[in-house]
């Protein structure tokens, strides 16, 4: 009985030593697997084409099973920037200040953000500063995308040429008549054209943003002013019409 015992008090050792190695080693395995899953993005070189404009590096960081870049840039051009086109391979963004008063100004730096991508997205590891629009109207670098950041701004253009007139009148209309002088302004802006026959896409691109932005403003400011925020509906008038007056000088 004794032998008995033994024999299975040793079995029993055997078998707990046996249990946790596996646990161990599947443990490990878990751990292992888990780390092979998150995103692994080596080092992306960075280039400019224009003369300048620098890019100081790129960073990533995870969001869920994507990674999101942090493009850092300087403006070394002497010129203020309105609208700049970040490219990977056939996949780029463009960050635009047309329809603001800000811009990437001289001297300072840029921390662009690029939306999340798969690792088979980024071409070669590359991201390249493809092409900048200046304040004063011109564009440089990849002509492609250089055409592409002129042709949006030639369709915000038009469409201040055709509302500036009326954004001037707004500004410069009695209190009392105002509700009216709004009602009238957006009705002209969802009269606006967003087509024409042999402009690219981006031109049209540029005529849609321009009445999207026109309608969310003018809807802001009427809101501001049925709340009795008149200093400020005031205030992001005269800003609107700034705006659309710098996009056609």
């Amino acid at each position: 009985m004794k032998l008995t015992a033994a024999v299975k008090e040793h079995r029993f050792i055997n078998i707990t030593i046996v249990l946790v190695i596996a646990g161990i080693i599947a443990a490990g395995a878990f751990s292992w697997t888990g780390k092979a899953k998150r995103p692994q993005v080596s080092a992306i070189a960075a280039t400019s084409k224009i003369p300048g404009v620098d890019v100081l590096g790129v960073e990533n960081t995870s969001l869920g099973s994507s990674q999101i870049l942090v493009v850092r840039l300087q403006n070394n051009s002497g010129k203020a920037i309105k609208a700049l086109t970040i490219r990977t391979g056939k996949t780029w963004v463009t960050k635009n200040y047309l329809l603001i008063e800000e811009s990437f100004a001289t001297g300072t730096v840029l921390n662009q953000t690029i939306p999340p991508f798969s690792e088979s997205q980024v071409d070669g590891r590359e991201i390249t500063l493809a092409a900048v629009l200046f304040a004063d109207g011109t564009a440089e670098g990849d002509s492609h995308y250089a055409q592409m950041l002129l042709d949006q701004r030639a369709g915000m253009r038009d469409q201040a040429r055709r509302i500036i007139k009326t954004l001037r009148a707004l500004s410069g209309s009695s209190e009392s008549d105002q509700e009216k002088s709004m009602e009238s302004c957006e009705a002209e802006i969802l009269r606006m054209p967003l087509k024409r026959d042999g402009a690219s896409a981006d031109y049209e691109e540029g005529l849609l943003n321009s009445q999207k932005w026109l309608l969310n403003h003018i809807s802001e400011i009427k809101a501001q002013r049925r709340s009795n925020h008149l200093a400020e509906a005031q205030a992001k008038q005269e800003k609107l019409t700034r705006v659309f007056e710098s996009l056609i000088n």
